[in-house]
């Protein structure tokens, strides 16, 4: 299960990726096979289809808007940790 600080910490930089990158939203989900549990994020609903990318422990950050090579690059270097904790969380160890 996720810990109350962890939820807020994705909250908190999905809301500072959103800002940064001026996307409409990004939000965290933990990857199930095929499916997606949402996990936390920040943001209007959008309906249309979000880019996404796997930052690893079973962690993916969706968004909506655009975020050149550069920018994800810099995103999953900045998430690393953070992913590895919740993926570490969610297995329950």
């Amino acid at each position: 299960m996720l810990s109350d600080t962890t939820r807020k910490a994705l909250t908190d930089r999905a809301e500072s990726i959103c800002r940064k990158y001026k996307l409409r939203r990004a939000y965290f989900a933990q990857v199930l096979g095929k499916r997606r549990h949402f996990l936390a994020g920040f943001g209007e609903t959008d309906y249309s289809r979000p880019e996404q990318m796997v930052l690893g422990h079973n962690i993916a950050l969706f968004w909506h808007g655009e975020l050149n090579e550069e920018a994800r690059k810099a995103v999953m270097d900045s998430l690393s940790k953070l992913a590895r904790t919740a993926g570490t969380e969610l297995l329950g160890k």
